[in-house]
């Protein structure tokens, strides 16, 4: 996420993981800090007591209509809060879970289309040749998630040799109704050395 500031451009990464000493293997590579802004605001907590899932996979989504931003977050769940106007921590008093569906697993994606906010997700693992993409669509993005039938859309093609194509983001072309869907994918057999 970027962030202008007086004259000084900040990204802004944000990461849900615990504490760890993430020290880069090879010295020679660019290592990159990231300070912890949010504290313990979603750190290793589930919000509302859920029994299940991970704080994984944040993203960040600007809502046209009011300016705001809210973090999207989770796995077996989606959690989502309004970031604060420095966007260094969460307003805890805006946490909702917005599960869409049970196909949810992972990787929630959230923009905004025509007075439409949009939610892709992840279903099945991210080592799974199933890991594929669905989505649904929202009047608010903190609302209810409606899942229209066949709501599919994008999956393996074992002829072309495409698998686990999940996880996925979408690039607007600035000025243009034109989008498009960026996401990882595996190969179905993994060589061995």
């Amino acid at each position: 996420m970027r962030k202008q500031i007086l004259s000084i451009t900040l990204f802004l990464c944000y990461l849900c993981a615990p504490a760890q000493d993430n020290t880069p293997a090879e010295k020679d590579h660019v290592a990159y800090i990231f300070a912890n802004f949010l504290g313990n605001d979603i750190k290793e907590e589930q919000p509302f007591n859920m029994t299940h899932g991970q704080e994984i996979d944040p993203d960040v989504s600007r809502d046209p209509k009011t300016g705001k931003h809210h973090l999207y977050w989770g796995n077996g769940y989606t959690a989502v809060a309004e970031l604060n106007d420095d966007m260094l921590g969460i307003n805890k008093e805006s946490i909702k879970v917005i599960t869409p569906d049970s196909t949810f697993r992972e990787g929630i994606y959230v923009f905004y289309r025509k007075n439409i906010y949009y939610s892709l997700w992840s279903e099945d693992d991210t080592k799974s040749e199933d890991y594929r993409v669905r989505y649904g669509a929202s009047t608010s993005p903190t609302g209810s998630i409606q899942i229209p039938d066949n709501n599919l859309i994008l999956t393996k093609n074992p002829e072309l040799g495409i698998y686990g194509t999940g996880h996925n983001a979408v690039l607007q072309t600035p000025g243009e109704d034109k989008c498009f869907i960026v996401y990882h994918r595996i190969k179905p057999v993994i060589p061995t050395l």
